[in-house]
């Protein structure tokens, strides 16, 4: 069973994602349903507190920290992050993931954090998963005009 994904990005970083500038999420961090074509549900955090739009994962790579620190430029392009952000991020770690994404959808209507909590989701820190209610009852208020 394909898991869907609710993925936390600071409001700066998720309004890149959202006009098409930021193409790779880099993380520490990731889960097993972490794969290619799996749909996640972005949400801004604070002050924004909601999901805002959905991407689809196009690939994911597991680089080594020396090899990502050597393609600097193309990867802080893309990711849409200083070095000293990348560095401050990435301290104490090994590797990085780069999560390649696509399919960037801005929601019509976000769903709020008040919402969520009635639905019983509690935004992550980085991710959760959702289960298949909370999925159906997010997409009908993401979808509605």
């Amino acid at each position: 069973m394909v898991k869907m994904i609710l993925l936390s990005i600071k409001p700066f970083y998720l309004d890149k994602i959202l006009n098409g500038i930021k193409i790779i999420e880099l993380r520490k961090r990731l889960g097993i349903a972490f794969q290619p074509n799996t749909k996640i549900y972005l949400y801004a955090s604070s002050p924004v507190k909601a999901i805002v739009g959905t991407v689809s994962l196009r690939a994911v790579a597991k680089v080594p920290l020396d090899e990502a620190t050597n393609q600097k430029n193309d990867i802080f392009n893309k990711a849409c992050i200083s070095q000293s952000d990348f560095n401050d991020y990435f301290l104490n770690s090994d590797f990085c993931y780069f999560l390649h994404l696509e399919s960037v959808k801005r929601a019509s209507l976000p769903v709020s954090l008040k919402t969520l909590r009635s639905m019983g989701v509690t935004p992550p820190q980085s991710f959760c998963y959702l289960s298949p209610e909370n999925i159906t009852a997010i997409d009908d208020i993401l979808e509605a005009k």
